[in-house]
């Protein structure tokens, strides 16, 4: 994976779940930007599998592409601290240093922490990740 437009062109996780457990849409109401995640998390509250439906600009549906990229296989605890480290990621001042231990996948983003207007098309799908783990366990 060379970058967010690579992410964007050939999606991996981009489809309709078959026996899903878990899933949920959201709308950028700004800009109509969609994006759907389907999450099979097992009894042990693992993410077996999970993939993405949606429409928008690259941020969005690269964002939703990375996000099942490395949450698969994590516990829905790991899940939900990935994503709350990308919105922090996200979310800093363009100055402000990141934490170490991030994903090198993050730095994709790194300029879009420049841009505050676009920075919710590339939240959506994190949003949406944690808020499935966390409601549901």
């Amino acid at each position: 994976m060379s970058s967010l437009m690579e992410m964007y062109r050939n999606p991996r996780y981009r489809g309709v779940l078959e026996d899903y457990n878990r899933s949920s849409t959201e709308i950028n109401r700004s800009c109509g930007d969609s994006v759907t995640l389907y999450l099979r998390v097992n009894s042990q509250g693992i993410v077996e599998e999970l993939q993405f439906a949606g429409e928008g600009c690259s941020l969005s549906q690269s964002s939703a592409e990375l996000a099942c990229r490395l949450a698969r296989g994590l516990t829905c605890a790991q899940v939900v601290s990935l994503s709350q480290s990308f919105i922090r990621f996200l979310l800093a001042e363009p100055d402000q240093p990141v934490e170490s231990n991030l994903p090198q996948e993050f730095s994709y983003y790194n300029d879009l922490r420049r841009y505050p207007m676009r920075q919710k098309c590339a939240l959506m799908a994190w949003e949406i990740l944690e808020n499935l783990c966390v409601a549901q366990g």
